[in-house]
């Protein structure tokens, strides 16, 4: 269903930029520009289907090596669980510090106009 809402979505841009153009061309010349904009349509799809089966085959193994790590009973498992509440705790510092640069930038952006 998503394909089929891309596809359609993406063959509507095309259309009308191709309706937009035919003006300038003759009816044949025209359906042979729409008739090729569809099969690039067609093709993106085919390549984003792909590209998205991939996706997931990849996360599948990143999640089993994920897995095998983590388990209790390896040596580095406490270390990788140490380091990744780490790293949430750095990415939740960095969060709350581009926030407080941002109202800052807002504060100093309201002060300036008065």
């Amino acid at each position: 269903m998503q394909r089929r809402t891309f596809l359609t979505f993406y063959w509507l841009i095309l259309s009308t930029e191709l309706f937009d153009q035919a003006s300038q061309y003759s009816p044949c010349d025209a359906d042979r520009q729409r008739e090729q904009a569809y099969s690039t349509a067609i093709s993106l799809e085919t390549r984003l289907s792909s590209l998205s089966k991939s996706l997931q085959e990849t996360l599948v193994q990143m999640e089993e090596a994920q897995a095998r790590v983590w388990e209790k009973d390896t040596q580095t498992g406490p270390i990788v669980r140490v380091l990744h509440d780490h790293q949430n705790a750095l990415r939740d510092l960095e969060k709350a510090g581009q926030t407080l640069e941002v109202e800052i930038a807002q504060v100093s952006h309201f002060l300036a106009q008065k």
